[in-house]
């Protein structure tokens, strides 16, 4: 990220420097800028990596409070039962992310990978099967795309690039 064509944009951690950070809440960059008069022109850079793909971050904040919402209903099964622990990890992806930016490719990566399996785990959940059933209607819908399959989010191959 660089300011001005010059000045170098540095990951931080607070809202009042000047510099980045992501909120893996809502799956946004933040960026703070140094002061500067109004009347002036300034230009801000942002470069991301090669390797990721729009299609990745594409609907992140939706498919994560989807699955809030979806952890809501079946933690609402215990004694019975309880939310699976993989569909917790899928949920904390963003936050993992906002810790560790460098490692948001192999995260989403692995959130697209993991999430039909996730999906496929909640039927064989115990306790009130209308309220797994909710749970699975809600979060279903939008991640099969009204019965189609879930976005492609591999990387292109050689000969679609050329």
């Amino acid at each position: 990220m660089t300011y001005n064509g010059t000045q170098t944009l540095t990951r931080t951690n607070s809202d009042s420097a000047a510099g980045w950070h992501y909120d893996g809440s809502s799956f946004t960059t933040v960026v703070q800028l140094p002061e500067a008069f109004v009347r002036d022109t300034t230009t801000l850079e942002v470069t991301f990596p090669a390797a990721m793909d729009d299609l990745r971050l594409d609907g992140m904040r939706g498919y994560t409070a989807r699955l809030h919402r979806g952890m809501d209903l079946l933690n609402s099964l215990w004694e019975d039962d309880w939310t699976p622990e993989t569909m917790i990890d899928l949920y904390q992806t963003g936050r993992r992310i906002e810790l560790r930016p460098q490692a948001a490719e192999r995260e989403l990566t692995t959130f697209h990978d993991e999430l039909p399996r996730v999906l496929d785990e909640l039927p064989a959940l115990e306790g009130n099967d209308r309220t797994t059933q909710r749970a699975i209607n809600h979060m279903h819908s939008p991640f099969d795309r009204a019965g189609q399959p879930l976005p492609d989010v591999s990387a292109p191959d050689e000969a679609s690039t050329n």
